[in-house]
């Protein structure tokens, strides 16, 4: 959408590099030391379905919840906090799922969020492209997200996760479902295509931030040719900023100039192909 703003407004299309969102993936990695050491605490066997987000309308937690009434056979855990959580704890205790549903509050590091799920889910209404979930494909864990923002241009439905139309409850039981009656095998070969979809395509730190520094090196040769002095970078390049869920920053990486026109946390390929397994679509 921004490019396009862009565009229309008659800036031409070389002027225009895209900035991924970035994040750590030799921390977010299944060997990583840090992974390895988050608490597991599986003593159920049951598989966990995991949400991590604010507790509010865009990001449609209610959705979880009715996910749990469906298939109260799984588990689930609720990261975050935020204005929806009374009524969130209210609607479980209603439907008697406080077995199925674990509210958890504030994730400080959530490495050990993601320690504790088979999948993550994001149900959300608005997004761009999630932190959360580029996290979770980096440590192998498959998704089931809704088709909002640039989540599409990640999710190749059936390969590397599930995506549905967002709203559609039916779907989103749909790809939980085909999920669930996944061999491990299956799944596990799902969660590394998901992390060779964040690696390949330049989601990492380093990668973001060698683009950020070629575009600081063409803002300073600009300035130096007009007579400008240089002036201090601006822009960060951070892993983790999800404060909303109480997320730490696991990097803060070096700050680049941001005066040449460039669209931040934008992906970097479309779909190459529809796939057949979309959970909008027949099952």
């Amino acid at each position: 959408e921004v490019r396009r703003a862009l565009l229309d407004h008659g800036v031409s299309d070389d002027r225009i590099k895209q900035v991924l969102h970035g994040i750590d993936t030799n921390r977010f990695a299944p060997e990583s030391p840090a992974y390895s050491r988050a608490p597991r605490n599986r003593n159920d066997q049951r598989f966990v379905f995991g949400f991590l987000g604010r507790l509010s309308p865009e990001k449609a937690p209610e959705d979880i919840v009715e996910l749990a009434r469906r298939l109260p056979e799984a588990r689930y855990l609720i990261g975050g906090v935020g204005p929806m959580e009374r009524e969130l704890r209210s609607k479980v205790k209603k439907l008697g799922l406080d077995h199925s549903v674990e509210f958890l509050g504030v994730q400080q590091d959530p490495l050990e969020f993601y320690g504790r799920i088979d999948a993550l889910v994001i149900p959300s209404r608005v997004e761009g492209l999630p932190l959360v979930l580029l996290e979770a494909m980096a440590l192998e864990i498959p998704a089931l997200a809704a088709e909002v923002g640039h989540i599409g241009h990640v999710i190749e439905s059936g390969m590397n996760g599930y995506s549905f139309k967002t709203t559609d409850l039916d779907a989103l039981e749909r790809c939980a479902r085909t999920l669930l009656a996944l061999s491990k095998e299956e799944r596990r070969a799902m969660g590394q295509s998901a992390r060779r979809m964040v690696v390949a395509h330049g989601h990492s730190v380093a990668a973001s931030s060698d683009v950020a520094r070629q575009l600081d090196r063409s803002h300073e040769t600009l300035r130096r040719s007009w007579g400008e002095p240089a002036k201090a970078s601006s822009l960060r390049v951070q892993s983790r900023s999800s404060s909303s869920v109480g997320a730490k920053a696991s990097i803060d990486s070096s700050v680049f100039g941001s005066s040449q026109r460039m669209i931040w946390s934008m992906p970097w390929a479309l779909k190459a192909r529809m796939v057949s397994a979309s959970c909008s679509g027949a099952p």
